[in-house]
């Protein structure tokens, strides 16, 4: 879809609050089903149509993540294309995002996990995951992308190119680089690279300041953050009974499963 100078892009269908809301909270055999809603809107000043349900999806192992997509569609002002973005450049506008994102999704108790721009056709896609304590709700991804929306908004940092917003909850696939992200996947099996090449795989016990208790083939172990290169949360089809992590219903979906096809622009 191309958007020419003083159009504005049709409004999405829309359904009522109450169907919407009745959708998202619909009670399932096993887990709840992921949803994805989709808002289309013109930056700076034009209407915002209203929310909707796009599609129910679930991944092939029954694993799940929130997810809240939004079209966010600049007024082209010449016809003559867009000039690649340097790496470098992009950094910068990635840099400053996260910065502009920490105070105003902390004040929703919101914590940036990672903002990542790539492109895609004709756009570019801003793809920020959050999280926090317990684990985040479609009512926390909604949330946070109308104030991510609102920020965007009132600064200049994505210019005047088209770009897909979308807003998720952290997934297992990102590696735990802090004392949270280690806290927050308490029970979970862990595959841990340590500094020297040694490789363990546990299920964190308790984390702290500087450290985490990890049970490694029954023994209990204490591995201190800073001497972790890597560490990567396992997908567990059958997770141990009575021990569920928080927002484990939420995260355990790599982002590759997590995609919809982006729509380009014609």
């Amino acid at each position: 879809m191309s958007i020419r100078s003083g159009e504005v892009p049709p409004a999405a269908e829309s359904v009522s609050p109450e169907s919407w809301a009745a959708t998202a909270a619909a009670p399932a055999t096993s887990r709840p089903e992921p949803t994805s809603v989709v808002r289309r809107e013109t930056r700076r000043g034009s209407g915002t149509a209203a929310p909707y349900p796009r599609r129910l999806r679930r991944s092939g192992h029954g694993a799940e993540r929130l997810s809240w997509r939004q079209h966010s569609i600049t007024r082209q002002q010449n016809t003559g294309g867009h000039a690649p973005v340097s790496s470098a450049r992009q950094d910068n506008t990635r840099d400053r995002i996260e910065a502009e994102l920490v105070a105003p999704l902390l004040a929703l108790a919101l914590d940036v996990e990672a903002v990542e721009i790539t492109p895609a056709g004709k756009r570019r896609v801003l793809r920020v995951a959050v999280d926090k304590d317990g684990g985040v709700t479609l009512d926390d991804v909604a949330d946070a992308t109308r104030e991510v929306s609102r920020v965007l908004d009132e600064s200049d940092v994505m210019g005047e190119m088209p770009y897909t917003l979308e807003v998720t909850s952290r997934g297992v696939d990102r590696p735990l680089t802090l004392e949270r992200h280690w806290r927050r996947n308490a029970s979970r099996l862990v595959k841990i690279t340590l500094e020297d090449g040694t490789t363990w795989t546990g299920r964190i016990l308790a984390a702290g300041a500087t450290s985490a208790s990890v049970e490694v083939d029954g023994t209990e172990r204490e591995v201190a953050y800073a001497e972790v290169a890597k560490a990567l949360v396992q997908i567990e089809f059958n997770r141990r009974q009575g021990s569920p992590a928080p927002g484990a219903e939420l995260d355990d979906e790599p982002d590759d499963e997590l995609d919809d096809e982006i729509e380009g622009d014609d």
